[in-house]
């Protein structure tokens, strides 16, 4: 169990210091055991047993780094990265004065995603992070866990969780979908979201094969580097399907996978729309304005071009200066400090929207 203490106070910030709002960080649970009070006692024996279906398993040419984690990040007293939250105080949300942090819990993104298993781990995850996190440290907020491929039982979940505790800020989806994200089954959750004014979070994880374009990969630079291909097809399945123009509200943020490739991507779409325009009557503009208005990014792994200047003009390509928001993944190996991106070439008023404002806007916060 995290180390339990009482809230952190609020540090007086230094006239020039930015605030800081970090959409991606990654809680675990210390072991398998102590989610069992919040899950049905029939399920534990399938729990015990449930292996994992994470994409991670492994790929010839490793990291030296300690699987996909900061080699620093194991808590002392032992667990998992990600699981003492006095580690993460001291490595992110003091050291870098974060203002708030938005929890996506690590073991969601390897576990079965449907069935009574399923829907139960989803529940139980969200009721172990609001007594174990969020009522330890009021920086913290969360992303609602939810079976991704059991649209039904995720939408209840949403609902429950939503009506219960409002500092679960959006829901959280996998980018590796049994079907493209724009499939109808998936639907009921997004009614969800936009019932409970939440936007919906699409996050690195869920079926092996589906990072790639052609199926699964065999290193781990191939994994790490291709991953922007699946965001590029849940995309234009998102677009294609109507589901923007059924639901208006709602809303999408893209974690982990970078924002670079989304210029070619909406050049590329405006560019063929007109051509398949009768498979897409439900779409009266042009492809890159539906994204501009429901697409949000993560910045984390932020790719930054060698002359500084170009991150400049990539921003102002996607004319989404206000829909790219900061991330650390921490306590991932490729952890993006808040002091080591986003040089000065970068106007100040570009570094606010990104380092804290866009994701003010966006997050229904509770008062």
């Amino acid at each position: 169990m995290p180390t339990v203490e009482s809230p952190s106070p609020a540090r007086p910030k230094r006239a020039s210091q930015l605030r800081i709002v970090d959409c991606d960080v990654h809680n675990a649970l210390p072991s398998k055991s102590v989610i069992k009070p919040h899950l049905p006692a029939r399920l534990h024996a399938a729990y015990d047993a449930h292996p994992s279906t994470s994409m991670y398993g492994v790929n010839i040419g490793s990291r030296w780094h300690t699987g996909i984690f900061r080699d620093d990040s194991f808590p002392p007293e032992g667990g998992p990265p990600g699981s003492s939250l006095a580690l993460m105080r001291e490595q992110l949300l003091d050291k870098f004065d974060i203002a708030r942090a938005i929890l996506s819990p690590l073991e969601n993104l390897g576990w079965v995603q449907y069935g009574e298993l399923g829907a139960a781990l989803a529940s139980a995850m969200n009721d172990h992070v609001r007594a174990e996190w969020l009522d330890q440290d009021d920086r913290l907020y969360s992303a609602i866990t939810v079976a991704t491929e059991d649209g039904e039982a995720a939408a209840r979940e949403v609902r429950r969780i939503a009506a219960l505790d409002r500092r679960f800020v959006q829901v959280l989806m996998l980018i590796g979908s049994r079907d493209p994200l724009g499939h109808p089954k998936y639907w009921p959750i997004y009614d969800a979201a936009v019932e409970c004014g939440l936007p919906v979070a699409a996050h690195v994880g869920g079926y092996p094969g589906t990072s790639s374009p052609v199926g699964s990969v065999s290193y781990q630079v191939a994994r790490h580097t291709v991953w922007p291909t699946a965001y590029q097809a849940q995309v234009i399945s998102l677009l294609a399907s109507g589901v923007f123009e059924r639901l208006p509200e709602l809303q999408f943020v893209l974690e982990e996978g970078g924002f670079t490739w989304v210029p070619s991507l909406m050049w590329r779409l405006d560019r063929m729309a007109p051509s398949f325009r009768e498979q897409l009557p439900h779409l009266e503009g042009r492809p890159s304005d539906v994204i501009r208005e429901h697409f949000s990014f993560t910045t984390q792994p932020i790719d930054e071009p060698e002359k500084a200047e170009y991150m400049t003009q990539t921003i102002e390509q996607t004319g989404m200066a206000d829909r790219i928001m900061f991330a650390t993944d921490y306590p991932h190996w490729d952890f993006d400090p808040p002091t080591k991106m986003l040089r000065s070439e970068v106007s100040a008023e570009v570094r606010e929207k990104i380092f804290a404002g866009n994701a003010e806007r966006l997050y229904p916060w509770p008062a």
